[in-house]
């Protein structure tokens, strides 16, 4: 697990988008442009972007989008090249720098936004909550949102890339999942799903995906603790 630092206070009604890229330029594009285009309240959307510190391509690209869709984008450079196996180090990072009150802490390049208002359906939701995102698979949530408030309980993520399934876990496990409505769907346009992006940043995710780990005595032990975590906050909340 990574232990996180929150220091920086949530602001209210933000949504923060977090999502390491690499040599993307087009699917960053397409993805980051779905999230403005759907969403209800620009002004209150973050996008934070994290780049490694060879990837001069993101650099030209995030300042056009930055000069296209606002201020809303911002770039974080790595001081290293994590790579796909070890992706949960640029999630952390841009969880410490987001304000959200609400967060995508595992969004990714290849997801595709098409839910109008899907951000305004977040802020309806109670707080301290993992919110279910439909996806391509039926029955596993894509990209799900969590509340600052449950990141500030457990104050750790998965190190493993499959972190969207361990908050689904987790916040099943306690009692606070929960689904929109009337419902937020996202295309993630992943070659194994859609047949297309078939380039090396994904033909390397199927090496770093890691999934006898995942579903390892250890990291069962993990999810369970997170779950207890929230478990414990939930009932003292209403003691």
């Amino acid at each position: 697990m990574i232990e996180l630092n929150l220091t920086r206070p949530a602001e209210p009604g933000v949504v923060s988008v977090l999502l390491p890229t690499r040599y993307r330029s087009a699917m960053l594009r397409t993805s980051l442009t779905s999230l403005v285009d759907t969403c209800a309240r620009p002004d209150l959307l973050e996008i934070l972007v994290a780049r490694d510190p060879d990837d001069e391509q993101t650099v030209r690209t995030t300042a056009q989008l930055a000069a296209d869709l606002g201020s809303i984008v911002h770039l974080w450079t790595a001081p290293e090249r994590y790579g796909y196996r070890h992706s949960s180090h640029y999630y952390a990072a841009l969880i410490e720098r987001a304000r959200g009150e609400w967060m995508l802490p595992t969004w990714g390049d290849d997801g595709i936004m098409t839910t109008s208002g899907w951000d305004d359906q977040l802020r309806a939701l109670p707080a301290d909550t993992v919110a279910w995102l439909d996806g391509n698979i039926s029955g596993m949530t894509c990209f799900p949102a969590v509340h600052r408030g449950v990141l500030d309980v457990v104050g750790r993520i998965c190190e493993l890339p499959a972190q969207d399934t361990h908050w689904e876990y987790v916040a099943h496990d306690a009692g606070v999942l929960v689904k929109p409505d009337p419902g937020i769907y996202v295309l993630q346009d992943r070659f194994d799903i859609t047949g297309r992006n078939n380039d090396a940043l994904y033909r390397e995710s199927r090496f770093g995906y890691a999934p006898t780990e995942f579903h390892d005595e250890e990291h069962q032990r993990l999810r369970a603790e997170d779950a207890r975590k929230l478990i414990d906050a939930k009932e003292k909340a209403t003691t």
